[in-house]
């Protein structure tokens, strides 16, 4: 997963984070609220040489003893503090700690004792009490181990006496000379350890009293930065699992991926299509994101399928997906651009064209001509047919309503009848769009499509699953389906802030010019068909003619013909450039002209231009910033494919073809070019160059950076013997 792809995710499932980050904090405080107040404070004592032999060894004076720090946990010592601090017995308990602390000296140990408590200055008094109580211990050690040493001069005192008489009696009795010799030896070491003990001092000091105790509760502060640490790190790993295990489509490119077929449009998101009834948008003239995405969908069905009587499948993956609505939309788009078009209600589970059409769906309808009781053989016949389509209120439009069948659906149409109803209407209309039922479970669509010229499959941005998706693409290649692409309907994705110029304007006028018969006008716009007749410019004999295509014919276009004539040789071609959608006589946009002029190049005395299709087949190579814009001219003139390409396309292509000597462009390309409509299928963004009017001067300077690289990569492609004459871009000026 590349980084890009991780913020991605993060922005989509952002409320999951932010979640877990709230519900992490919430314990947090909770947490706060809750913990029990503990303060600690420490004493440290310095043990005198004489108790410091004694902690280690076991031994004081010849008498064993317990004085090790530890017995200051004890309730021995304990006991002693609680009585000083006047707390109920075992207050302590648990609450008193001691640990040794490394000292420079090993003639005296240093040890530290600790206590807790609920509030400062109760530790502070705990600590202070048990280091007293401890040292209270250790010397009433010492006065223990004096009282036993005295008495033990007593005895032996004693008994040198008796030794002494004995001598005294018999001084040649050696017995006794020796005992009496041992009883004062003994006599001396007791003296010497009572007279050590009395001089040793203090047996231990206090040498850092007990402080206000100091809390052990963590800081606020940090309770909340560990809290929102935790918490976006889970709610980012929750995130980055959710999605790892979401199924659902959400961008066009893993539509792509799960079905190894090109997406053919996204329809944008439009609330109006689940709250109106029979929502048409496709049916007027109106301007949104997705009554353009349902006219550029019919461009590209128009280019990949059969110019005269074709018939498409629209289907789904499940219910819901929209299928329906699509199929409706389509067949009005259709018919507005002057077609013959029968939408065939397929879908004689739940049928739902009466939405659209309530006034053209009764009558036996489909159901009628695939149920009745006649001869399965020559039913029906054509006037049978033609007899159930019903007229609808756009011209050009005919509805096979639904009907009804009493036998299963998908049993009806595995018979002979559905085909000869759907070749007689192929006969009869330009387009046969058939709406049938979701294909995930049913037989049905995968029946109807395996007669059809091209099926279409609808899935439901953010909803529909990949590997469903992959099954019905694989369930309908399985039957023989032609399956030509996707569409992403309900998609969130916004186009450029640009066109929302052509989405709002008021309807454009028409210019007083003559036009062409065969235009088409959508409620006094110029459709994408839409040309000024006139007669082709006089080409130069020996110059490559190339024509340069975008929307407007407004900034892109110009923009890029100019680059070109400037940076290749201009005696060896003559470049036009026009607008698919473009108002004739319109200047170039104030920001083309003024980006142009830092480059040297001059657009102000620029005039748009409507594309004319009868003039395509004049121009050697034509070249589109989009691949819509390329699909719109195949729909108006599929001839041109060999000589048609986006410009990077171009740029590509010519990285792995090299130009014979003594060939015309035109002629090269129709030779060599394996382009087809199959090409520009799809979205490519590698292939476009996006439209930077009404943008940001950074939008402009990307738009300029890609166009000229691919224009220095064509100029050197067709023009190699000039390749080292190319200027530096930005010190690029235009030739007199």
């Amino acid at each position: 997963m590349t980084f890009t792809e991780i913020l991605t995710v993060i922005w989509r499932r952002k409320w999951i984070i932010i979640i877990v980050t709230v519900l992490a904090s919430a314990i947090a405080i909770t947490y706060l609220q809750r913990q029990t107040p503990n303060f600690e404070s420490s004493t440290t004592l310095r043990i005198s040489p004489l108790m410091t032999e004694a902690v280690n060894t076991g031994i004081l004076a010849g008498h064993p003893v317990d004085v090790d720090p530890s017995v200051a946990t004890t309730p021995v010592v304990l006991s002693e503090a609680e009585k000083q601090l006047g707390t109920p017995k075992g207050s302590l308990a648990g609450t008193v700690s001691q640990a040794a602390v490394e000292t420079p000296s090993d003639t005296t140990a240093t040890f530290k004792i600790t206590a807790q408590a609920g509030d400062p200055k109760t530790s502070q008094q705990s600590a202070a009490a048990a280091a007293a109580a401890y040292s209270a211990y250790l010397d009433t050690v010492v006065a223990s181990t004096q009282k036993a040493l005295a008495e033990q001069l007593g005895e032996v005192s004693d008994e040198a006496k008796s030794y002494q008489n004995d001598v005294d009696k018999d001084p040649a009795d050696q017995l006794a000379q020796t005992n009496l010799t041992a009883a004062l030896a003994q006599i001396n070491g007791i003296n010497a350890s009572i007279t050590s003990l009395q001089t040793a001092g203090p047996s231990a000091t206090v040498t850092a009293p007990a402080g206000t105790g100091a809390t052990l509760n963590p800081s606020t502060l940090t309770v909340a930065g560990v809290a929102l640490a935790s918490g976006l790190l889970a709610g980012l790993g929750l995130a980055l699992a959710r999605d790892y295990l979401d199924s659902r489509v959400r961008r066009t490119d893993e539509l792509e991926r799960a079905t190894n077929l090109p997406v053919l449009g996204q329809l944008a998101n439009d609330r109006r299509a689940k709250r109106v009834t029979g929502f048409l948008p496709a049916e007027n003239s109106e301007s949104s994101p997705l009554s353009e995405g349902l006219r550029a969908l019919r461009t590209t069905l128009q280019v990949a399928l059969p110019a005269k009587g074709s018939v498409l499948v629209v289907t789904s993956v499940e219910p819901g997906d929209g299928k329906t609505f699509v199929s409706a939309n389509l067949a009005a788009s259709w018919a507005r651009t002057g077609r013959s078009v029968v939408l065939v209600a397929g879908d004689l589970r739940r049928p739902g064209l009466d939405t659209y059409f309530p006034d053209s769906c009764t009558g036996p309808g489909l159901g009628g001509l695939l149920a009745a009781p006649r001869d399965l053989l020559t039913f029906p016949e054509v006037s049978d047919i033609e007899a159930a389509l019903q007229p609808t209120s756009i011209d050009g439009l005919r509805v096979l309503p639904p009907g009804t069948l009493m036998d299963d659906p998908a049993d009806a149409i595995a018979t002979p009848r559905m085909m000869r109803v759907l070749s007689a209407l192929s006969d009869r209309a330009d387009i046969v769009i058939v709406d049938t039922p979701p294909s995930l479970a049913l037989a049905d669509a995968s029946a109807i499509a395996s007669l059809a010229d091209g099926t279409i499959v609808i899935a439901t941005m953010n909803h529909t699953r990949l590997p469903l998706l992959s099954h019905v693409v694989a369930t309908l290649r399985a039957n023989s389906a032609t399956v030509i692409g996707t569409v992403a309907n309900r998609s969130k994705h916004k186009l450029p802030r640009s066109y929302s110029a052509y989405y709002l304007a008021e309807s454009i006028p028409q210019p007083a010019l003559e036009r062409s018969s065969n235009r088409s006008v959508d409620g006094g716009k110029l459709s994408r068909v839409d040309h000024i007749e006139r007669s082709p410019r006089a080409m130069t004999p020996g110059r490559d003619r190339v024509l340069v295509v975008c929307t407007a014919n407004e900034s892109r276009s110009p923009f890029a013909a100019a680059l070109l004539l400037a940076t290749a040789n201009e005696h060896a071609l003559e470049v036009d450039s026009a607008g698919v959608e473009a108002t004739t006589g319109r200047p170039a946009s104030q920001s083309a002209i003024t980006h142009a002029s830092e480059l040297g190049l001059d657009l102000s005395d620029h005039v748009s231009a409507q594309v004319d299709p009868a003039s395509l087949d004049t121009y050697d190579l034509i070249l589109t910033l989009t691949r819509e814009h390329a699909r719109m001219l195949l729909a108006t003139t599929p001839d041109i494919a060999p000589r048609l390409f986006t410009i990077r396309q171009f740029t590509r292509w010519l990285d792995a073809n090299e130009r014979p000597a003594g060939v015309t462009l035109g002629t090269w390309l129709d030779d060599e070019s394996d382009q087809s409509i199959l090409d520009f299928l799809g979205d490519n963004p590698a292939d476009d160059i996006e439209d930077p009017t009404g943008r940001t001067t950074a939008r402009w300077k990307t738009m300029i950076a890609h166009l000229d690289e691919a224009i220095a990569g064509i100029a050197a492609g067709l023009y190699p013997r000039y390749s080292s004459l190319l200027p530096v871009p930005a010190q690029r000026t235009r030739r007199p």
